[in-house]
């Protein structure tokens, strides 16, 4: 569980215009646009430069590109973290088990797609690099909650 000084007692929602919005609707929309965002930029073409600098680029012996990968599905444990500060209740019985189905069929999805979209290339190291990402993410996830 996590520890008590991270948590407050209520969250307060947060007023826009005169909407009042709850942290925990914030935090689920966070996800889902996060989601869409990497469906946006797995199907945009990059062009020549950007495609060959993340693959060129490395930083110690990795590749630039496998990084990106992994971080972007990494920054999912990051969410469900902040979720869990602010006690947010993603699905009511096995949230964790839900939230990186969720997660593990996207990085999965997100890459297969670039299969059949004509201008970008099927890699299964970019997609090994997001199993990867989501399965820190789910690590970092497990250890802060159950710790």
């Amino acid at each position: 569980m996590l520890h008590d000084k991270y948590r407050r007692s209520t969250y307060q929602p947060l007023k826009i215009g005169n909407q009042l919005f709850s942290l925990s609707s914030i935090m689920k929309t966070l996800f889902w646009l996060w989601l869409i965002t990497l469906t946006i930029v797995n199907v945009i073409p990059l062009g020549r430069e950007t495609s060959r600098s993340l693959s060129s680029n490395k930083v110690w012996r990795f590749r630039y590109d496998y990084l990106v990968h992994a971080g972007t599905f990494l920054s999912f444990g990051f969410i469900w973290i902040l979720g869990s500060i602010m006690r947010v209740q993603w699905f009511k019985t096995y949230p964790l088990l839900k939230f990186y189905t969720i997660v593990f069929a996207a990085a999965i999805v997100l890459e297969s797609l670039q299969y059949v979209v004509p201008w970008r290339t099927f890699s299964p190291m970019d997609l090994i690099a997001n199993l990867v990402g989501a399965a820190l993410g789910m690590g970092v996830a497990v250890l802060i909650r159950y710790r």
